[in-house]
């Protein structure tokens, strides 16, 4: 331990005087408070006005207020699908790493170093593959990035210090910051004492009383929701301090991403309605299905998070011109007011693909044709759609044959898979 100690204080010594520990306002010397553009959202009154009146979880009296309500306000941060904000929640890699992702502008880059536990439909590939290119984080050097993995306090301080280096914000408030008086200077990793130098000479992390009266960096501890909310504050300046700046980029066309069409049924599963004899035997004794086929526009994660006013938006009725974009903090995108105003909501599920929803929060299923499809005979159907059954039923294609039609069989609750040209299975699951 104390060859560790004094391999740390000969490190500090090279690199700066001997000051005591001290926090410095936020928009001091080493944040990005001159780099972004963000509403002002001080002085919020702490009631239903604020964003995180919505959340179940959080109290807007709580030292975590200021960071949370800035971060939801500035859309850095979202909620949980359950209505929760998740404080205390441990932050993951990934979730730090879109949120600088998110303050870059969403780029794609070049494929860089591929982790063996990062794939491109995960919500965070994007991300994950800038800061790889940019040397903003890196994996663990087996192969593996641990996306999901909680962060430590030091590990996100030294992903702010290389995004800020890569940012060309000057960090040489560090080198004349001393953090030998906390009491767990020695477990500060090595390769984090800049980083830590400069987080704490900026005011970006600030130590922890013990009872004793001692202050703690408390470097290994992970971070959560609420302490990151709080830091991205910290790091992006106070929010008075900064000026609108007019909207330069061109205007863009977003378009929906490749979808069904009665051209690829051949292979293919897709959503279908049919209604009692829409499934019949035919003359030659063959079981066959008219159906509907349905779809629904879907945009790619990345287009939608550049999105911005004056960009037009490619649906099938047409397109739309962005007039009004809000953001609200469980992710929802209200685009020209919103559904209620004339406009759209656009959401995402776990595919990562964003979609128009109706009134029900149901996607906005539209028909491309009619088609009639050969059942096959190695047909297989199955039906969660009865909450009184309490298990799935499994049945063969007979069993379409009948009143059982009279169900309720409609793209939001019905999808066929086709393959070769046959219907091999159907999946009817329920819809409350």
């Amino acid at each position: 331990m104390k060859k560790r100690v004094l391999s740390i204080m000969l490190t500090l010594a090279l690199t700066m005087s001997c000051f005591a520990a001290m926090a410095v306002p936020a928009n001091a010397a080493g944040t990005a408070a001159d780099l972004f553009d963000f509403p002002n959202t001080s002085g919020c009154p702490q009631d239903d006005s604020c964003p995180m009146y919505m959340f179940t979880d959080v109290e807007l009296d709580a030292w975590y207020h200021d960071g949370v309500c800035f971060c939801l306000s500035t859309g850095l941060m979202n909620g949980m699908p359950d209505e929760r904000f998740g404080p205390n929640e441990m932050a993951s890699r990934a979730q730090i790493l879109s949120i600088l992702w998110s303050l870059e502008g969403a780029p794609l880059v070049p494929v860089a170093e591929g982790f063996n536990d990062v794939f491109d439909n995960d919500w965070y590939y994007y991300a994950i593959r800038w800061a790889s290119a940019n040397n903003v984080a890196g994996g663990y050097g087996d192969g593996f990035f641990g996306p999901n993995d909680a962060i430590t306090r030091e590990q996100m301080v030294v992903i702010l210090w290389r995004y800020a280096k890569l940012k060309g914000i000057d960090v040489s408030v560090g080198e004349d910051t001393n953090i030998l008086s906390y009491s767990d200077i020695a477990d500060v990793a090595e390769y984090a004492i800049p980083a830590m130098q400069w987080a704490c000479g900026a005011g970006i992390v600030e130590g922890v009383q013990g009872r004793d009266g001692s202050m703690f960096l408390n470097s290994k501890n992970n971070t959560t929701r609420a302490q990151l909310a709080t830091v991205m504050m910290r790091f992006c300046g106070e929010p008075e301090m900064f000026e609108e700046t007019e909207q330069t980029e061109p205007a863009a066309t977003v378009r929906p991403l490749p979808d069904t069409t009665m051209d690829n049924l051949q292979d293919a599963i897709v959503a279908v309605s049919f209604a009692q004899g829409d499934v019949y035997v035919d003359d030659t004794g063959k079981l066959q299905m008219k159906a509907k086929i349905y779809t629904y526009d879907k945009y790619d994660m990345v287009d939608i998070a550049l999105l911005k006013v004056g960009d037009t938006i490619v649906t099938h009725t047409g397109e739309v011109e962005v007039t009004a974009l809000e953001r609200s903090a469980t992710g929802i995108l209200y685009v020209n007011g919103g559904l209620e105003n004339g406009g759209f909501d656009l959401v995402t599920d776990d595919s990562g693909v964003f979609f128009e929803t109706g009134y029900s929060d149901i996607k906005s299923w539209y028909q491309v044709g009619e088609a009639t499809i050969r059942v096959s005979a190695d047909f297989g159907g199955r039906d969660t759609s009865d909450p009184d059954a309490g298990e799935v039923i499994l049945y063969p294609g007979s069993f379409l044959v009948g009143e059982v039609v009279n169900y309720d069989f409609t793209p939001h609750n019905t999808t066929i898979r086709i393959e070769g040209g046959q219907v091999m299975e159907l999946t009817r699951v329920y819809m409350p």
